[in-house]
């Protein structure tokens, strides 16, 4: 019985150099058109897909015939699919045919000149001169469109895809005018594509910029003589953030014009801290500093009858 063969461990089996070189000499075929050619070839499966690009496949038989049901736009889990389905992804696509070819093309960015129209249709001066890391708008131009570089893919008629931060997405016909709605939340990638062109596979990314608006209470005469009247606000939910006040930015203001207004003051968190009619928060102040829940009041006199008004704002880093 010695001269038996001892049983073969699996691991021993797959860890043999000889073993391990016929099974990395069995791989798909690989074509990377794009400089970057950071994709590596294995064995039924492609791996270096990442996140940041965005990308598609066109498979090939081993007679050179095209495979349909092996090719398409890449989507977030690492299938195959339509333009419409395309997504972020990175890692390993498995489950592909070594006998098979594969064009693997990553979507380039879309570049130019591109003017941003407001809603009443007038273009904002001047127009914007996108790079390669894409464009970036405040986040104050809801309902605006954007006008689109004319070529393939981008023509009017043309359909492209809308992937949003979350990895969400929808597709959209690029209207007659040229112009695509902008979409002001997050930061959303516009995938276009001309399929009779290979190389109209392009990507607009878009980001959006926190925009520096005042944060204005405006306590009015409406509001003052009706205890039931609610302090008005003006340009944003009452939220302020630790950036709003080192800029500056925040501000609480009686207008109007207001008969016999007197001994007007202020308190914040049952502190008094500024006569008159309007006052800033300031960074020097650590008063105004705390996180979480604040109270300020505002106490006037009208005509020798005491009022005040008070609100609770939230801040937050």
């Amino acid at each position: 019985m010695s001269g038996c063969p001892q049983p073969l461990n699996i691991n021993e089996f797959l860890g043999d150099e000889k073993v391990q070189d016929v099974i990395n000499s069995e791989r798909v075929n690989l074509i990377q058109p794009m400089p970057d050619k950071h994709l590596i070839a294995g064995n039924q499966r492609i791996s270096g897909f990442r996140s940041g690009h965005y990308y598609r496949v066109e498979a090939e038989d081993e007679n050179g015939d095209p495979v349909p049901a092996s090719s398409g736009y890449v989507r977030a889990n690492g299938q195959l699919g339509t333009l419409g389905q395309i997504g972020r992804f990175e890692g390993t696509m498995l489950g592909l045919n070594n006998d098979y070819t594969y064009t693997v093309w990553y979507a380039s960015p879309l570049t130019g000149s591109m003017t941003v129209y407001d809603p009443a249709n007038t273009a904002i001066s001047p127009p914007y001169t996108v790079g390669n890391s894409g464009l970036t708008i405040p986040d104050t131009y809801e309902n605006h469109t954007l006008a689109l570089p004319t070529g393939p893919g981008t023509n009017a008629g043309s359909l492209y895809a809308i992937v949003s931060s979350s990895n969400t997405t929808t597709t959209a016909t690029i209207p007659g005018s040229g112009r695509i709605p902008l979409v002001t939340t997050g930061t959303t990638d516009y995938i276009f594509h001309d399929t009779s062109d290979p190389n109209s596979f392009r990507v607009l990314k878009v980001s959006i910029e926190a925009s520096k608006r005042n944060l204005v209470i405006t306590v009015t005469y409406a509001s003052i003589i009706d205890p039931a009247a609610p302090l008005q606000l003006a340009g944003a939910p009452i939220t302020v953030s630790v950036s709003e006040i080192i800029a500056g930015n925040v501000e609480f203001l009686i207008s109007g014009t207001v008969p016999d207004l007197t001994a007007i003051r202020w308190h914040l968190n049952g502190r008094q801290i500024y006569p008159g009619n309007n006052f800033a928060l300031a960074e020097s102040d650590l008063a105004y500093m705390a996180l979480g829940s604040n109270t300020v009041s505002v106490e006037f006199v009208i005509n020798g009858v005491s009022y005040s008004k008070s609100f609770t704002y939230m801040l937050i880093n």
